[in-house]
C-alpha cells in the first residue's frame, strides 16, 4: 500500500493511489477517474493534516516548471508543482526574483500559496497577494480559468484555499527585477529591542528577531536592498546536506531531548554563541550581499514540528512576553527559538492577515520531543490576543472559530460549496475546519 508523510515524519497516511501527473493532460485523467476523496501534496511542509488522505492523493511533484513571463506585466506563470528554489532560480537567470520570501525554499508554489506562507515587512504582504491568475482542476476533471477578469470569486477564493477547491495547475505571480539584499546580523539585549522595535521595524526592508525563552538577549536579523556587489551564485541545490554548524546544532538538541532538563542552559549557550558570530547563519556578525533568492531562505536540515499565530501587530510584544512568561514558570523544555515577524494587512479571504497589519509568532519544537503542552498553552495566549493560525502549522482551532475570526468567511464558504458540492476535496482535517464531512462514495452523499 502507498504510504506517505509530511516533512516533519509526523503526519502520515496510505492512500489507496498516489497519482503523480507530470502534465496538465494526465492531472486532468487523475482527477476524472478520482472515485471518491480527492487530496494534494506539495513538498510535505505543512505540519497539519491537510494532505493526508487514504483514498487518492495527487503529488505535484513532476508538474513543473516556468510556462510564460510576460516582461510588460513583471508576472510569470509556473507549474503549480515547481519548488519555490527552482522557481526563484528560473526567474533570477531571466532578471526577474519574487517580491518576497519566506525563511524555506523547498515548498512548492502551489503549497505556499494556498497556506498563506510569508516572510518579514511591514510593507510586504503573503504570497497569495502575489497571485494573478490560477487555472484550477475540480473534481471530475473540470477546468477553470480564474483571475480578477475572469471567475473573480473563484479566484479570490482560490488565492488562499488550503487546496479545498480543486488542484491548482497554473500559478501566475507578479514578480520584479532581480534585486540583491544586505544581510545583517547582530545580537541585543532584550529590553532593548522592545525598546526600539519600532525603528528597528521601518530602518530596512525586512526585519524580525530570534528569542530562545530562557535568554536574556535576542538574535536580530535583517535584510535590506543594496547596489554592493553581490557574492557569486552558490549551488541552486545548496543546504541540502546539514552543514557543520546545523550538525553541531542538532547534537545539542539531541541532548535536550534525551536530558531535558537541560534547555535552559543550552538555549543559552547558543545566545552566547550567536553575540560571537559563530552559530546559525542569521546571527553571523558583519553583512553579506546576495541575489534575493538566495538571501531569504535557510537551510533546514533539523526536522521539527510548528506553529504559529498572526496577531494584531499592536499587540504582539504583549503576546510574546506572555508566552515567554509561562515557558519560564512552568520551566518547560524547548530548545528552539521564537520567531516573532512582520507581515502586511491584505484583503485575501483566508488570509490570517485580511484586514490588518500583524505580526507573527513562531513556535517549534524539535521533531523527537513532544509538542502538544507547549502548543496548546501558547495557542491558548494567541486567541486570547485575537490571533489567526497559520493555515500549514498546529493549531486546535475548527469552524466555529474561524467563523469569528474570518469575516469574509461566509464568502470563501459559499464559493468553495459551488465548487465543489459534493466535498470531494475535503479530509478529516478539512472537515474540522470547513464544518463540512467529506464526500461519502459508498452512499454517493452530497454536502447539504
Amino acid at each position: 500500500m502507498p504510504k506517505w508523510s509530511n516533512w516533519s515524519g509526523w503526519v502520515k497516511s496510505n492512500p489507496a493511489v498516489i497519482a503523480k501527473p507530470d502534465t496538465e493532460d494526465a492531472l486532468i485523467k487523475a482527477m476524472a477517474a478520482a472515485p471518491g476523496q480527492v487530496r494534494v501534496a506539495g513538498s510535505g511542509h505543512s505540519f497539519t493534516g491537510l494532505c493526508a488522505t487514504d483514498a487518492t492523493l495527487i503529488d505535484l511533484s513532476r508538474l513543473k516548471g516556468l510556462i510564460d513571463l510576460d516582461r510588460t506585466k513583471q508576472e510569470a506563470t509556473f507549474w503549480a508543482g515547481t519548488p519555490i528554489h527552482e522557481m526563484t532560480q528560473e526567474l533570477y537567470e531571466r532578471g526577474y526574483g519574487l517580491i518576497n520570501q519566506g525563511d524555506i525554499d523547498r515548498q512548492t508554489i502551489s503549497g505556499a500559496v494556498s497556506t498563506g506562507t510569508h516572510g518579514t515587512g511591514i510593507d510586504l504582504c503573503a504570497f497569495p497577494s502575489m497571485v494573478r491568475a490560477v487555472q484550477l482542476i475540480v473534481p471530475g476533471g473540470e477546468v477553470i480559468k480564474a483571475s480578477p477578469a475572469e471567475n473573480s470569486d473563484v479566484f479570490e477564493a482560490a488565492r488562499l484555499s488550503l487546496g479545498s477547491l480543486g488542484v491548482i495547475s497554473q500559478i501566475t505571480l507578479a514578480v520584479q527585477p532581480a534585486y540583491k539584499l544586505v544581510e545583517r546580523g547582530w545580537t541585543m539585549p532584550l529590553a532593548d529591542c522592545f525598546n526600539a522595535i519600532e525603528a528597528l521595524k521601518t530602518a530596512t526592508r525586512h526585519f524580525e528577531f530570534f528569542w530562545f525563552p530562557y535568554a536574556d538577549d535576542v538574535i536580530c536579523k535583517s535584510l535590506d536592498i543594496t547596489d554592493e556587489p553581490a557574492k557569486p551564485p552558490r549551488d541552486h541545490d545548496r543546504g541540502r546536506t546539514a552543514s557543520a554548524e546545523e550538525k553541531r546544532v542538532r547534537a545539542m538538541f539531541d541532548l535536550t531531548a534525551r536530558v531535558p532538563i537541560l534547555s535552559a542552559p543550552v538555549t543559552r549557550y547558543m545566545t552566547h554563541q550567536a553575540k560571537k558570530g559563530s552559530m546559525q547563519r542569521h546571527a553571523k556578525s558583519g553583512s553579506s550581499v546576495r541575489w534575493s533568492h538566495e538571501a531569504f531562505p535557510s537551510p533546514r536540515n533539523i526536522k521539527f514540528n510548528e506553529m504559529e499565530w498572526a496577531l494584531p501587530a499592536e499587540v504582539g510584544l504583549d503576546a510574546l512576553r506572555e508566552v515567554v512568561a509561562h515557558i519560564r514558570q512552568k520551566s518547560v523544555r524547548v530548545a528552539f527559538p521564537l520567531e516573532f515577524r512582520f507581515v502586511a494587512a491584505d484583503d485575501i479571504w483566508l488570509s490570517p492577515f485580511n484586514g490588518r497589519d500583524s505580526v507573527t509568532i513562531a513556535v517549534h519544537q524539535y521533531y523527537k520531543q513532544n509538542y502538544e503542552g507547549l502548543f496548546d498553552a501558547c495557542e491558548t495566549i494567541f486567541r486570547s490576543y485575537e490571533g489567526r493560525p497559520h493555515w500549514g502549522k498546529l493549531h486546535r482551532a475548527t469552524e466555529p472559530d474561524f467563523a469569528r475570526m474570518y469575516p469574509d468567511w461566509l464568502y470563501f464558504q459559499q464559493v468553495r460549496r459551488m465548487v465543489d458540492p459534493e466535498g470531494r476535496m475535503l479530509n478529516t482535517h478539512l472537515s474540522t475546519i470547513f464544518g463540512d464531512k467529506p464526500y461519502d462514495p459508498a452512499s454517493g452523499a452530497n454536502i447539504n
